[in-house]
């Protein structure tokens, strides 16, 4: 279908005339009312200044009119003044004296005098009455007057049309000046794009074609700009999805084009496979006739008598007959001498094998009973043992790391073993995990992952000796045998030499990795006597000694191990359902202002409410979480509902409320932490700022460069960084100066015994003058005294963590708090 036949399908509400614009109208008909409000506004104050000017006018005229009639007041004569009154706008004249005695008058008769003896100025039909006071120096009378007033009505009804029509015309010009001004500066424009996102609406497969490229510096400027941007948004995205659908067709071919390959491969091995059968023959029959002629043949052929002696050899047996340290006419070693008679006793062919230096021969011993001999023919099978040597490496051998595998590695412990029971020998297996060796296939892929178990064995043949056995028995796990071992302190010795030798971090393909180590240890010293020599009890007892080690520890095997690896799997079990459900809660313990003690924020903590068990302190589930790399998925659901929470309290009107959030060493590792935390951000509308994430000192040893990059980069988003547990760990200054932190946390190790203890008062003090030197605020945990407060007030900390001001709560908890004291 034609753009043009798709245009006329469009509703009559999209191909209206560009001239009937609803909004030009409406904005045009407000101008219109608003000049006429306007002008009204302006006409009312002008039509009464008109008025009272027109009566002032006439005031004044009377006055002038009997300034220049009256004379003398016994001069006066009102027959003249009438005559003289008749041609003036006065209607009415009265003179009284001083005291109010009336002494002239003249006209129309005026109204009652007010109480201060003057007439007050009325206005009754068309007439206005005045009265002056005296005229003039000199003269001891007053004057009141009536004047004629009704011109002024007509005066001032001219004086309205005149304003009325002018505010028309300037109304009806400045509209259709208005309309002029929104047509070319709306209307035509947006008739434009309207016109352009139809077109681009009916060609979706060219739509950077419908562009406007507009240079305007307005909103419709922006617009169009913006129409633009998403039209070339729209052409890539149509040529990415163009890209895709070309790369599916191309793989579609690759793999057709692989199928056939794949078959033609196989139709060739079955040609060839045929054509070994048929060389075979050929082989078998050139046997044939080579032990017709012997000395022709390029392999070995022999014959041998019932006493082992060598009958006949031909010239390619000279190698062979050399290794036997025989010749022709001479008896063949024992072993080989006893081949022979075996054979002619059975009557029946053997095969043997034989190796010369680098070469294999297959040795086919036929006898030939009536003659009393034996034919010895020889094939070349070098090519065969060594196809032979590598599937059994491939047997015995890790494909990835070339070392022994499990099962190598059980037979070989268990010779030891056996030789070991002989000789009253130790024999110990030492069992070695990586800790986080699912996070780094996580975050790095598994081709990373491989080339850190690579290295892994690199390092750790480099520093065992020779006498011990390493082997990759699964996973991320290596096994070492230690035969003749002294003591238990040798062998711990020995656990700490491979955690230094693994601890230093990977660095493959642009990543910097860390892996933590754990060591398990079992001897078959420490086996019962039944299984004293049982490969399978002693690898299954250093598996449970390495079960029980956390990150960076040796653990040895000790009775009672099967049981407490039991509860740690079904620990480990339960917390994996737990994650990401109902019995996961995030508790929050106030953090307030030291001064004001005000709360001014909370820490969120994790609490596991188990169904059967109530709550399980974090001290027991947290390191199993961090061992085993459920601390990615625990961190992340804490840090949402934390950041979810907060920003409800946030809108409640507790407008400074922070929340902090501890991170987990693991969770560094993680490439998409920073994307994960943006997301969370936007999902719950929380501030950046009103976010900070607390860091333990350990984080910062496994990886300090990518550590500290991670947290440059959360700085630059305006999240809060605070360093927890200061004191507790390495403590070093520079860690301080280089990373971009916000606030220091005194552990509360320093705090619990103040202020008696002199030492941890000095601890205290220099923490905070530190954190006072670099621009950071100080938290002091666990103060549980308003002594304790009081003092770190005084040493000048910021804000406070402890049961003196709050335990961990519930979210409603927390929420009566901050009513309260927020």
């Amino acid at each position: 279908m034609t753009l043009k036949h798709r245009m006329q399908q469009l509703p009559v509400g999209m191909t209206v005339a560009m001239g009937s614009c609803r909004l030009c109208w409406r904005i045009t008909a407000a101008v219109f009312v608003g000049i006429l409000v306007i002008e009204t506004l302006i006409l009312l104050p002008s039509y009464r200044n008109y008025e009272r000017d027109r009566l002032l006018a006439i005031a004044e005229v009377g006055h002038q009119v009997l300034i220049a009639s009256l004379v003398e007041v016994d001069e006066l004569r009102p027959a003249k003044l009438e005559q003289g009154l008749a041609m003036t706008l006065v209607k009415g004249l009265e003179v009284r004296d001083m005291a109010g005695a009336p002494l002239l008058q003249v006209g129309e008769t005026l109204g009652d005098r007010g109480e201060d003896g003057r007439l007050a100025r009325i206005e009754q039909g068309q007439r206005m009455e005045l009265g002056w006071s005296p005229l003039s120096p000199g003269q001891p009378y007053q004057v009141a007057v009536r004047l004629d007033t009704s011109m002024v009505a007509e005066q001032l009804r001219a004086f309205v049309w005149r304003i009325v029509g002018l505010v028309l015309l300037i109304a009806a010009f400045v509209t259709v000046v208005t309309m002029w001004v929104l047509h070319q500066l709306i209307l035509a424009p947006t008739l434009a794009l309207r016109e352009r996102m139809q077109r681009a609406a009916m060609d979706p497969e060219h739509p950077a074609d419908y562009g406007l490229h507009w240079q305007r510096r307005d909103e419709l400027g922006d617009l169009a700009e913006e129409f633009d941007r998403l039209l070339n948004t729209s052409a890539d995205n149509l040529a990415t999805l163009a890209d895709r659908e070309a790369g599916l067709a191309r793989l579609n071919a690759e793999l057709e084009s692989r199928v056939r390959e794949r078959t033609r491969e196989l139709r060739d091995k079955n040609q060839r496979l045929e054509e070994e059968i048929r060389e075979r023959q050929r082989a078998e029959e050139k046997i044939a006739d080579l032990a017709r002629f012997p000395d022709e043949n390029t392999t070995p052929v022999l014959r041998i008598d019932a006493a082992g002696q060598v009958l006949y050899a031909n010239r390619a047996s000279e190698a062979l007959l050399a290794h036997w340290h025989a010749a022709v006419g001479e008896q063949l070693p024992g072993e080989w001498r006893e081949w022979g008679q075996t054979c002619l006793a059975a009557e029946c062919a053997h095969l043997t094998e034989i190796q010369l230096g680098e070469q294999w021969l297959s040795l086919n011993w036929l006898p030939i009973p009536g003659a009393g001999y034996v034919n010895v023919y020889a094939s070349d099978i070098t090519e065969r043992k060594a196809y032979e040597e590598t599937l059994r490496h491939r047997r015995t051998h890790d494909p990835l790391t070339q070392l022994p595998n499990l099962a190598m590695f059980q037979d070989l412990l268990q010779q030891r073993l056996v030789e070991a029971a002989s000789h009253g020998r130790g024999v110990a297996v030492i069992m070695l995990g990586l800790s986080d060796f699912a996070a780094i296939n996580g975050i790095a892929g598994h081709e990373v992952g491989d080339q850190v178990l690579q290295e892994v064995a690199r390092r750790l043949e480099a520093r065992l000796d020779p006498g011990l056995l390493l082997a990759r028995v699964g996973g991320d796990i290596f096994a070492v045998m230690a035969p003749d071992f002294r003591d238990h302190s040798a062998l711990a010795a020995l656990a700490d030499s491979l955690i230094d030798a693994l601890s230093p971090v990977y660095r493959i393909d642009g990543h910097s990795l860390s892996a933590g180590v754990r060591i398990g240890i079992a001897t078959n010293a420490d086996q019962g006597n039944d299984d004293a020599n049982d490969y399978s009890t002693l690898i299954r007892h250093a598996d449970l000694a390495l079960a029980g080690a956390s990150r960076q520890q040796i653990h040895f095997f000790v009775a009672g191990m099967n049981e407490q690896l039991a509860r740690r799997n079904r620990r480990i079990q339960a917390l994996t359902q737990a994650i990401g459900s109902a019995q996961i809660e995030t508790w929050y313990q106030p953090q307030v202002d030291a001064r004001e003690h005000r709360i001014v924020g909370a820490e969120a903590l994790v609490r596991w409410r188990h169904s059967e068990e109530g709550l399980i302190s974090p001290v027991e589930f947290i390191p199993l979480a961090e061992e085993t790399g459920l601390i990615q998925g625990l961190g992340e659901q804490v840090l949402r509902a934390a950041c979810m929470q907060a920003a409800q309290w946030r809108q409640q009107g507790h407008e400074d409320f922070t929340i902090a959030v501890n991170l987990s060493p693991l969770q560094f590792s993680d490439g998409a932490l920073l994307e994960k935390i943006g997301q969370i951000l936007t999902e719950s509308t929380l501030s950046p700022s009103a976010l900070e994430l607390e860091i333990t000192e350990g984080a910062l040893m496994g990886d300090t460069e990518n550590v500290a990059a991670m947290m440059a980069a959360l700085a630059k988003q305006g999240i809060k960084l605070a360093l927890d547990d200061f004191g507790t760990g390495y403590s070093s200054l520079s860690y301080l100066k280089r990373l971009p932190l916000d606030k220091i946390k005194i552990d509360r190790a320093f705090v619990m015994d103040l202020p008696d203890d002199q030492q941890d008062l000095a601890l205290c003090q220099a923490v905070i003058h530190i954190g006072e030197a670099m621009g950071m605020r100080v938290l002091a945990e666990g103060v549980e005294t308003a002594e304790q407060a009081a003092l770190l007030t005084e040493l000048g900390c910021d804000s406070f963590q402890g049961y003196h001001f709050g335990r961990p709560v519930s979210a409603d908890e927390f929420q009566q708090l901050l009513q309260v004291n927020g």
